[in-house]
């Protein structure tokens, strides 16, 4: 992956969004192209897509993340179109989260009203002792369920049910206004900080209560 790619760093979830970002750079894409559209070179390999732009030609292969071990074809694939990068060719690889969030693979129950109201006052007791990341992982939890909880009851089947997914679906279809939708992609980004062993050094208990206020008013999580 070089700098004639996508802007990084890339959050997409989905194949879906990969193709939307190449269009969003000017590109033309070309999904599951067959041995029709595709240069000899490339006969034998199915790529995911090949994306065009001002004589820049990208293989771009996306996989699931954990498979990449998989994905025998992809080294001499990469040797292929390397052969030809003077030709403009080169190959983009991103990996993709697993529809299905991994804790759902196994026993997993979802968290009912007297367990969301436990969440929601913890919440604030973190905050009230200054523990600002950990109030956030805990309300991050709650937000999680409420959109869940939101998204069944307007009906909406969810492919995917990661996070940035989900927001992103209830996004696109009308249900999250354009500031919903940039603040709970901040408050992801927040968490996945935090969760992946760094500081947050510019976390402000005012962000998590901003947080926890905007979904109870907005998902309404816990009836009344």
């Amino acid at each position: 992956m070089d700098e004639r790619g996508l802007p990084q760093p890339f959050d997409g979830q989905t194949v879906e969004d990969v193709v939307r970002a190449y269009e969003q750079e000017g590109y033309t894409v070309v999904r599951d192209p067959n041995v029709a559209t595709l240069p000899d070179f490339l006969a034998p390999y199915r790529p995911a897509m090949i994306a065009y732009k001002d004589g820049e030609q990208a293989v771009v292969e996306v996989k699931i993340q954990g498979t990449l071990r998989e994905a025998t074809s992809l080294p001499a694939l990469t040797a292929a179109v390397n052969a030809h990068e003077q030709e403009g060719w080169r190959v983009d690889l991103y990996t993709i989260p697993p529809t299905v969030l991994p804790a759902v693979n196994g026993r997993v129950e979802e968290l009912n009203q007297d367990e969301l109201r436990a969440r929601v006052r913890s919440v604030y007791e973190l905050v009230q002792r200054a523990q600002a990341e950990a109030a956030l992982l805990l309300a991050w939890s709650v937000t999680e369920a409420a959109l869940r909880q939101f998204a069944r009851r307007e009906s909406v089947t969810l492919k995917n049910e990661r996070p940035l997914a989900v927001i992103t679906t209830l996004y696109s279809l009308g249900l999250l206004s354009r500031e919903d939708y940039d603040f709970l992609r901040e408050a992801k980004r927040a968490r996945d900080v935090i969760v992946h062993g760094f500081r947050a050094p510019d976390l402000a208990p005012d962000f998590v209560l901003h947080l926890l206020e905007k979904v109870e008013r907005r998902f309404h999580p816990v009836a009344a």
